[in-house]
């Protein structure tokens, strides 16, 4: 929980000592909020921030990438069943959207292969629930 107001922090106190300027420590600073759920940049240099954050939502290794966050969030106290952690998944690629014209491009179809796999699994998971649910 708010990582990104940590990363703040941290750039603003060690930025300085590389010279940076309180314009560039905002300008840093202002990309690194917008990354927080759910995203809001402002800016083109916000927006790729954002697009490289969720790029594994559209690669092949999304699924054992996924599995780690699931484990990083249960460390934290913020269990899912299997059954949850997928329609949680499902829920975040459907209302995700890439900012940048390469990231969509590039990422769009592979995302959307990997909701789909996502869809079959809760099939399986729960096989009294449609395939519509």
């Amino acid at each position: 929980d708010d990582n990104e107001c940590v990363g703040c922090r941290l750039v603003k106190e060690a930025l300085p000592g590389f010279g940076y300027s309180q314009n560039d420590i905002k300008t840093v600073s202002d990309m690194i909020l917008a990354t927080e759920i759910p995203q809001n940049p402002k800016t083109k240099l916000a927006e790729i921030l954002c697009d490289a954050d969720l790029d594994y939502l559209g690669r092949d290794d999304f699924i054992p990438i996924s599995e780690k966050l699931r484990k990083e969030l249960s460390a934290h106290g913020k269990s899912f069943s299997n059954v949850e952690w997928i329609r949680f998944e499902i829920a975040f690629l459907e209302g995700h959207e890439y900012f940048t014209k390469s990231e969509r491009e590039s990422r769009n179809p592979v995302k959307q292969m990997n909701l789909e796999r996502l869809k079959l699994e809760i099939v399986k998971a729960s096989p009294n629930i449609s395939r519509n649910s």
